[in-house]
């Protein structure tokens, strides 16, 4: 019998074991994301965009003439800032640091592995196919928010322009999801004898990616007041934290590429049909498009590399067995 233990039956195993725990998560994402963009549905007036838009809309009746305006963020503000930010990596980080601890180091303490170990299969493929089954657990966790986002951005009215954004954004995150997790399994193997050690420095990974994204965000604060120029009064908005900026630069979340980011303070008009209403669409303020793809290349070269620094730990390791 335990001649015909393979990696694919690792795999096998662990699914049977953690299927509940698998499908209540499943069901969570499915609640959680279908819910966050409906409600951000509900409140769009008219059309519905990607971008954020506006709309002014033009009555006239016995009473004169008027105008009334409102906007929205569009999809891109419940995708990027809530169910692909930086804060649904961490979920999906601690998910992930969850599941290794379970298939692997709650093994190792409980000599379980051993069953494992005497089998035909390596010690490599042992925690390849681990590896494996927690990435295929969180792209089944996964799979609910990708098509919930999918759905709902097919059916914007600028699809046609920004689809490919959304889809491109889709991958993205689940890449970096895979590149912290490979992080976090390193380190569990690496400590597998300092269980505590391992998490509390996972930890603080995912701690100084909430830190960072905090301080980043203060940069972007911007502060308004008047100037007289050439005899005119103007109001110059300036950005007096702008230098906090700078932490992008030790934030591992910076390797997590934005597609959906747009120009909120450039807007252009886009077509109705009703002579009343003039809609207006923020544009597309998209990064480079070298850092985009490189970003993207360093995201799986480091994945790779990780993995079989931690595929050569494993096999000189003997758990104490």
């Amino acid at each position: 019998m335990i001649k015909k233990v393979s990696g694919f039956q690792i795999i096998k195993t662990h699914l049977k074991s953690n299927w509940k725990l698998i499908l209540f998560l499943f069901l969570i994402a499915l609640a959680g994301s279908v819910l966050v963009l409906w409600i951000f549905i509900l409140g769009d007036a008219g059309r519905r965009y990607i971008a954020p838009w506006s709309l002014t809309v033009t009555s006239s009746g016995p009473w004169g003439t008027g105008t009334s305006l409102s906007g929205g963020m569009g999809l891109q503000y419940p995708i990027s800032s809530i169910l692909l930010s930086t804060g649904c990596v961490s979920i999906f980080s601690i998910l992930s640091l969850i599941l290794i601890f379970i298939t692997f180091n709650k093994e190792v303490k409980s000599t379980q592995i051993s069953i494992w170990l005497t089998s035909p299969v390596s010690k490599k493929n042992i925690m390849l196919f681990k590896f494996l089954f927690v990435i295929l657990t969180l792209f089944l966790i996964y799979l609910p928010m990708f098509f919930s986002i999918i759905i709902f951005a097919s059916l914007s009215y600028d699809a046609d322009k920004y689809f490919i954004n959304v889809f491109a954004q889709l991958i993205y995150f689940f890449v970096f999801v895979i590149l912290i997790s490979a992080v976090f399994s390193l380190i569990l193997t690496t400590l597998s004898d300092k269980v505590t050690l391992a998490i509390i420095l996972c930890v603080a990974i995912l701690v100084w990616m909430f830190l960072t994204s905090i301080i980043i965000s203060f940069s972007h604060i911007t502060k308004a007041r008047q100037e007289d120029i050439e005899g005119t009064i103007v109001i110059v908005y300036r950005r007096p934290y702008k230098w906090l900026e700078n932490f992008k630069y030790i934030a591992p979340q910076t390797l997590y590429a934005q597609f959906l980011t747009f120009n909120m303070d450039k807007y252009i008009l886009d077509q109705s049909p009703k002579p009343n209403e003039i809609y207006e669409v923020a544009t597309l303020k998209i990064a480079k498009t070298w850092w985009l793809v490189i970003s993207l290349f360093i995201n799986i070269t480091l994945i790779c590399l990780i993995e079989v620094l931690n595929l050569k730990i494993v096999n000189k390791k003997d758990f104490n067995i």
